[in-house]
């Protein structure tokens, strides 16, 4: 790796590319194979870049796009994990994520700024002059780091101005694919103009016919007022991984009337995936599937061609075809009709209207005895009348529990929520929290603060609260070795386990003197790679915090 570390600023030599033009430095010598794409549907987000496989192992080389210059780098226990940030003078931003380590220059302050925090998780902006980089460049190598769910580079491509990320298949072009997206179901609802009720009236399984043509083949009956909805993934060569629908449109005869492309969406406006997806089906059974009409607070920006909304006036039709086209961004598509027939029989049920109406374009403030809850202005994709019950306060918990509307019911912006606080002891008030518990009776802790004989925080979705109390430290395990081939050094992993509100802070000492330890929380495990050249026996003290400062020490010797 040619890495230069300067203290001036360099000068932008390269010239600009245009974006049709560009033509990024492949960001791994593998063919590159998708584990997933850009917009892909995922949970409480749209995907914002591709991920490429690393046929399942750690350690690929990770190359740089094109001459820039390190602009971020992000170490986390979550999310990218292990990631680097480029910036190119071509004004845009390559994102490299879930590294298992960076290349020696990168490396060396990345492990300075820990040493100086004592802390693994650390992020610094170097700076335009600071580490400067040349097309092709080996900054880092793959790994499994943060939330991936297995050894892939997640790869993205940013507008710099904007931090918008864009598709970087326009940019990376020798993706092989053939294959047409696969066109699972089909869905058919009955609703009424307002969206406050979308009702599902049936889901069929549609008849293929060739390579590129599905078609449902006895005519649905409907409501006066209709809606379309469908299940797809899409399939790249040489894997089997399930990938999102690039582009859809919907047409009423020659009509179209719906359609998205996926594009250039913005990170604040990815939770509008919970609007566009059936979100009570895929709470209740687990089916992903997309809706071909908009509820009316959903501003997803790659939406194209809406027409009233994607309904379909079939009181007015009384009869039509309607013609589903998915593609990929290769150019493979698929077609499915779908004839439908209005039947003045079917109406929808009266739903029951007894709350208080709560509008998606308003900020309501809901003020009980017993708890405060706000929705801010956005947070619905419709109007709904709200509603709530409770229960009396039951054996470890120390409020009512509260079914705050329905947890099916999807939002794209947390509820600030305060819950009252009954019978205890203020010893014990900083060991309060929230916690949802789910249909099955399992508790999931909130992160929460108690303040005025209040425990407050945001909630991320509607459903059963209550509060209750975390006294009980994390667990720690007894050490085992293993050996890191990349590192070249022995690796000491410890388990470590927390009951509820989650593992938070942790440190660990060797022979008295802070080192470096990584947290894995998918495998509730902390990593100590041994880089240092130790030898005879170690003397390890681990700290463990959870999110009520609730602390374990363990003191272990261990014998190299």
């Amino acid at each position: 790796m040619k890495v230069t570390v300067v203290i001036t600023f360099f000068l932008l030599s390269m010239y600009a590319y245009g974006q049709s033009a560009w033509q990024p430095y492949p960001p791994m010598s593998l063919q590159p194979v998708l584990k997933g794409n850009y917009g892909e549907l995922r949970n409480n987000h749209f995907h914002s870049g591709i991920d490429m496989s690393t046929k399942e192992k750690v350690g690929q080389a990770v190359r740089v796009s094109d001459n820039g210059f390190v602009s971020r780098i992000k170490v986390s226990e979550y999310g990218y994990g292990k990631a680097i940030y480029i910036d190119h003078p071509n004004g845009y931003t390559t994102v490299y994520g879930h590294l298992h380590h960076f290349a020696p220059a990168i490396e060396a302050l990345v492990r300075e700024e820990q040493l100086k925090q004592q802390k693994f998780s650390v992020e610094l902006f170097p700076g335009k002059g600071a580490i400067t980089v040349k097309r092709g460049d080996t900054i880092a190598w793959s790994g499994n780091s943060g939330g991936s769910g297995g050894p892939h580079l997640h790869y993205e491509i940013r507008d710099t101005k904007t931090e918008k990320p864009l598709n970087p298949q326009r940019f990376i072009t020798n993706v092989a694919d053939t294959i047409a997206p696969l066109l699972k179901s089909i869905t058919v609802y009955a609703m009424n103009l307002d969206f406050t009720q979308v009702n599902e009236l049936a889901t069929l399984k549609p008849l293929r016919r060739s390579a590129s043509e599905f078609v449902v083949e006895s005519p649905v009956s409907t409501s006066a007022i209709a809606g379309l909805g469908y299940s797809a993934v899409d399939y790249a060569n040489d894997d089997s991984a399930w990938l999102g629908v690039y582009e859809m449109t919907l047409y009423v005869g020659e009509q179209m009337i719906y359609g998205y492309r996926m594009e250039n969406f913005a990170f604040d406006e990815t939770r509008n995936i919970n609007g566009h997806i059936d979100y009570a089906k895929k709470q209740s059974k687990g089916i992903v599937s997309e809706y071909c009409f908009r509820l009316p607070g959903n501003t997803f920006s790659q939406y194209r061609h809406v027409v009233e909304n994607g309904v379909i006036r079939m009181d007015s039709l009384k009869s039509v075809t309607l013609k589903l086209v998915l593609k990929d961004i290769k150019g493979n598509s698929v077609t499915c009709l779908i004839p439908l027939k209005y039947d003045s029989q079917i109406r929808l049920q009266q739903s029951e209207s007894k709350g208080q109406k709560v509008f998606y374009n308003r900020k309501t403030e809901i003020d009980k005895d017993g708890y405060r809850l706000t929705i801010p202005e956005g947070t619905l994709f419709r109007n709904i009348f709200y509603s709530d019950s409770e229960m009396k306060i039951e054996k470890g918990f120390y409020s009512k529990r509260y079914k705050l509307f329905d947890a099916n019911e999807p939002i794209k912006k947390n509820l600030p929520l305060a819950i009252k606080v009954k019978n205890t002891h203020s010893e014990l008030t900083g060991k309060l929290l929230l916690a949802k518990i789910s249909d099955k009776g399992l508790l999931s802790a909130e992160s929460s603060i108690y303040k005025n004989g209040f425990v407050s925080g945001n909630i991320s979705t509607f459903g059963t609260y209550v509060v209750t109390i975390d006294t009980i430290p994390p667990v720690i395990g007894k050490h085992t070795m293993e050996y890191d081939s990349l590192y070249n050094c022995r690796v000491i992993a410890i388990k470590v386990k927390d009951n509820l509100s989650g593992i938070k802070t942790y440190s660990v000492k060797i022979n008295d003197n802070w080192y470096w330890s990584e947290y894995d929380f998918k495998n509730d495990r902390i990593l100590i790679y041994l880089t240092q050249p130790f030898s005879g026996t170690l003397k390890l003290e681990i700290t463990v915090g959870d999110g009520k400062e609730n602390f374990s020490v363990s003191k272990q010797e261990v014998k190299l």
